[in-house]
Formats: C-alpha cells, sequence, structure tokens
C-alpha cells in the first residue's frame, strides 16, 4: 500500500466523519476529533518516511560490503591471471602449454553482481558496464587464440569499474561523475582495441 493511497484513505475518512457530526449538531467534538486524525496521519506518514530511509540506508550498506567483497575476488582473480601470463611467456618455447591454458574467468565476482541487493542497488550505467566486460570475457577464451593482454585489461576494467561504484555509493562521486568516468574508461578500451585490431 502506497503512501499516496494511505493518505488518500484517511481524508476520506476524516471528511465522512466530519460530515457526520456537523449533521448531528456536535460541533464541539470535530476538533478534537481533526487535530486526533491530523496527529495521527503525520505520525503514519513520518513512521513510513523514516522505515523508508533506514531501509534504503540498509541496502546501501550491504551494496557496498559486497561490491568490496567483489572486488577483492576479482583483484585475486587479476593477480593470480596476471601470474599465469607471466608464466607462459616465460615458458613460451613449448607450444603444447597454450592449447591447455586458459585463464580463470571470475565466477565468484559475477555471482555476487548478479545477488539481489547488488544489482537493483547499483546504477545502471554500472550495471551495464559490468554485464558488457563480463560478456567480453566470456568470448575471449573461447576465440581462436586466447588474447591473454586483453583478458588481463578487461580484468582491469572490471576493477575500475568496480571501484567507481563503490566511490558512488558511498557518496564520493554523483551520478554524473561517475557516468563521465565510465565513459572516458570504455572509449579508452574501445580506442585501444580499434588500433591494436587482431591479424
Amino acid at each position: 500500500m502506497s503512501i499516496g493511497l494511505l493518505l488518500i484513505f484517511l481524508c476520506a475518512i476524516t471528511v465522512v466523519f466530519f460530515l457526520i457530526l456537523r449533521r448531528k449538531g456536535r460541533k464541539s467534538e470535530v476538533i478534537p476529533f481533526l487535530s486526533t486524525t491530523l496527529a495521527t496521519l503525520i505520525g503514519v506518514l513520518l513512521a513510513v518516511t523514516l522505515s523508508d530511509i533506514q531501509t534504503k540506508k540498509n541496502e546501501t550498506e550491504d551494496t557496498i560490503k559486497l561490491l568490496k567483497s567483489a572486488k577483492s575476488t576479482l583483484n585475486l582473480n587479476y593477480e593470480y591471471s596476471k601470474g599465469l601470463v607471466e608464466s607462459f611467456n616465460y615458458l613460451k618455447s613449448s607450444d603444447s602449454i597454450s592449447e591447455n591454458y586458459s585463464l580463470p574467468y571470475p565466477d565468484l565476482y559475477e555471482k555476487i553482481i548478479q545477488n539481489d541487493v547488488v544489482s537493483k542497488n547499483i546504477s545502471e550505467h554500472s550495471l551495464f558496464q559490468i554485464n558488457n566486460v563480463l560478456i567480453n570475457l566470456k568470448r575471449i577464451p573461447n576465440s581462436d587464440k586466447l588474447d591473454h593482454e586483453l583478458f588481463l585489461k578487461e580484468l582491469k576494467r572490471l576493477l575500475h569499474t568496480t571501484s567507481l561504484e563503490i566511490d558512488y555509493q558511498e557518496g564520493n562521486l554523483t551520478l554524473k561523475e561517475l557516468e563521465l568516468k565510465l565513459d572516458e574508461k570504455s572509449n579508452e578500451v574501445h580506442n585501444l582495441k580499434a588500433n591494436n585490431p587482431k591479424p
């Protein structure tokens, strides 16, 4: 039941009761009734508003905790993948390594982002960017040649997006600033891909 419907319902009851009292000639009961009704109405609206504010605050805090957790798991994933790439480059003389070699997809990160609390509270722009990068990460290992550097850059982009979203949720960035920074990073990646086409 929305606050507007509750307000209309209480106003309708007040008007009906007021009309009944006037017709019966009990004008002395009208003022106490109106003051009690008004106090009740204000109390209910204040309670609902405070409850909504507290719920939103709790959801934001939970979102920040989950995003920080997601960032930590993604950071571990990035460091592990980076170590694999360095090891692969060191042992590059053997062709058989590349056949059995793949970088770990950030499954846990994706599950955290898909959590109801996170997905409904993060900005639309961040959610779009995150999903875009996750789709790109799924495609990279399925390509003819695994592009390790692109995989690492996409993980870095995901870390950057998550960090910006945490700043936004904490109130350190406005929505406009967040969108501008995300667009800058997205354009940077697209320019990099355009300047370095695959053979």
